[in-house]
């Protein structure tokens, strides 16, 4: 019975990883989170009186910006765009720490429906820009990129665009399919380099994970993208052979407790995975620390954002996870077009 269990949960787990962010649906289908089902309230503000006007303006731009970064936007995601930077002001949140407006800007989203191959709608590479349904990493990735043009003051649409394009693309450029950061460790390494995160992984005593990273070569049938183009494949493989000697840390799950107490609002959280050739399987945001526990929001494969109130405890029920990677957001110093950047 138990070899029969086995069987059928792990054919569920094959038919689920069919995008190219496969830690978002790895284990949506059998995995029951372990925290209260209490509902939560989204605080963010009304639409203002005079969103439309700022979208009718938005919209005089969007065709040519569009055009540029091949993007696809739906008329809801700019109206919430539009009411999170209401909220952001109403609670001048420009002031407060970085980590505090992403823990803030994170919990606008509680309730949001979770969905899973948002970013491989399309046969071609798209910039796809979602604040009305995530899978798990374009949850993080939409908070951050929200949260540095609050601290930027930066409220132009077209520029979130721009920095959600900066960090989900290696070294910022939209090139096609491989060009995009499958990997949730390369994901954290490019994004160091651009100063938008800085990995403490390693500062809280994780480990080296002993391990190549080559699942989704090893998968190709799971990707339509690669089923269906040999240039696809080969570039992937590729991009798996540059990073066979990455160096990732993580730290391990019977230490996470101990190290709790250094976490922060707004740190980004990857679960490391046992999984061969894979990384992280599912992400995830710090929203709240105490010193009894510290909470996890994200984006649950159970159905939409909410929140895990024990990251340890949450973390050691997620199936084959072994630990988790840490990495905590910086700020730029002035607008995205200025270089010169810094940490709040």
């Amino acid at each position: 019975m138990y070899l029969k269990l086995t069987t059928t949960i792990f054919g569920i787990v094959i038919s689920l990883v069919t995008s190219s962010y496969f830690l978002n649906s790895f284990y949506s289908k059998f995995f029951i989170e372990n925290f209260s089902k209490t509902k939560h309230i989204n605080l963010y503000t009304p639409e203002p009186q005079n969103s439309h006007n700022q979208l009718q303006e938005n919209e005089e731009n969007k065709s040519s910006v569009n055009h540029q970064i091949n993007s696809v936007i739906k008329p809801e995601d700019k109206i919430r765009f539009e009411q999170i930077i209401q909220y952001s002001k109403t609670n001048n949140l420009k002031k407060k720490p970085v980590g505090e407006v992403m823990s803030a800007i994170a919990q606008q989203f509680l309730g949001t429906p979770y969905q899973v191959n948002l970013l491989d709608q399309s046969d071609q590479e798209r910039l796809i820009i979602s604040l009305t349904q995530f899978d798990c990493f374009l949850f993080i990735e939409t908070v951050l990129a929200l949260t540095r043009g609050i601290k930027q003051e930066d409220q132009h649409f077209n520029h979130f665009q721009e920095r959600v394009m900066e960090q989900r693309y290696r070294d910022g450029e939209m090139n096609g399919y491989c060009s995009r950061l499958h990997y949730f460790s390369e994901w954290i390494r490019d994004n160091e380099k651009k100063k938008t995160i800085i990995d403490i992984t390693s500062k809280l005593g994780g480990i080296v994970m002993n391990k190549n990273l080559n699942f989704m070569s090893k998968n190709r049938h799971l990707y339509p993208r690669l089923i269906n183009s040999d240039k696809n494949y080969q570039c992937i493989q590729n991009m798996e052979n540059n990073l066979k000697y990455m160096k990732i840390h993580y730290l391990p799950t019977s230490q996470i407790r101990s190290i709790e107490h250094l976490l922060k609002p707004g740190d980004i959280i990857g679960v490391a995975t046992e999984i061969k050739g894979l990384d992280v399987s599912h992400t995830g945001l710090i929203t709240k620390v105490s010193q009894e526990k510290v909470s996890l929001i994200h984006a649950s494969p159970s159905g939409e954002v909410t929140i895990a109130s024990d990251l340890a405890r949450y973390v050691s029920n997620v199936p084959s996870a072994q630990g988790i990677l840490v990495a905590r957001p910086l700020i730029q110093k002035s607008n995205m077009h200025n270089l010169e950047q810094t940490q709040k």
